[in-house]
């Protein structure tokens, strides 16, 4: 990130260990002051106390460093672009891969935002299922910001109270 007096300054996280190969803006509202998020490219392993090691292709940039984004993805990414279109802000991936998440592709996937503001739906595909279960867990466990799901500013047993209760009744609906 360029300051104002022209120097550079490290991203990161106190917890991962991150190679990025490229960063696009993805105009969902959800990167820093409600902006653009930064969306990186790389690998991004994200490390807990007990050396637990989550690696992750795609991460948001916020204000605790890098932070997982998006579903599993089983094979390789090989370019990202944020793109706006008149139904709203989307993110196309491309590469070596045959799933995104649960859904079935061929090498090329585009993301669209959740319209919806459900706690629980970690992966922004609009449902709530095992796959934010076990996203929301990742994230509990490593201490990340987003499973501050109720909001309180910090991370403990009322985040898993109502991550559940939403998780319990199949939605925000």
């Amino acid at each position: 990130m360029l300051q104002p007096n022209n120097t550079w300054t490290v991203l990161g996280a106190q917890n991962s260990q991150t190679t990025v190969s490229k960063v696009t803006l993805f105009n969902d509202g959800q990167g820093i002051d409600g902006e653009a998020s930064v969306i990186g490219l790389g690998t991004f392993d994200f490390i807990n106390d007990q050396g637990y090691v989550a690696r992750y292709q795609l991460a948001r940039f916020t204000m605790q460093g890098w932070m997982p984004f998006g579903p599993t993805i089983n094979g390789q990414v090989l370019d990202i672009e944020g793109m706006n279109t008149p139904d709203g802000p989307r993110l196309a991936i491309g590469g070596d891969f045959t799933s995104v998440g649960d859904q079935s592709v061929n090498g090329f996937a585009v993301f669209e935002p959740s319209t919806s503001a459900c706690v629980g739906d970690f992966n922004c595909d609009g449902g709530i299922t095992t796959a934010d279960l076990s996203e929301f867990l990742t994230a509990y466990e490593q201490g990340f910001i987003q499973a501050d799901v109720d909001q309180s500013g910090g991370i403990d047993g009322g985040d898993v109270a109502v991550f559940f209760a939403v998780f319990e009744a199949g939605g925000c609906e």
